[in-house]
């Protein structure tokens, strides 16, 4: 299984934005491809004052199917 991580820093006002672009059309489009398993965002905790988010997903192999 192969994993990928990228982190995305929102430009300032932004956090909801991109929040929203990750989920619908980023994660959607991604769950199509052959070889995709899960994905998930990660935010910051209500505590933090970092805006941060963090996407992984989750693949099956490093090539798609033919």
């Amino acid at each position: 299984m192969i994993t990928l991580h990228v982190y995305l820093t929102p430009k300032p006002g932004q956090y909801e934005a991109l929040k929203s672009k990750i989920n619908d059309p980023w994660i959607s489009t991604m769950s199509k491809q052959p070889g995709f398993v899960q994905a998930a965002m990660l935010t910051q905790f209500d505590d933090e004052s970092s805006e941060d988010i963090e996407v992984i997903s989750y693949w099956e192999s490093e090539k798609a199917e033919a």
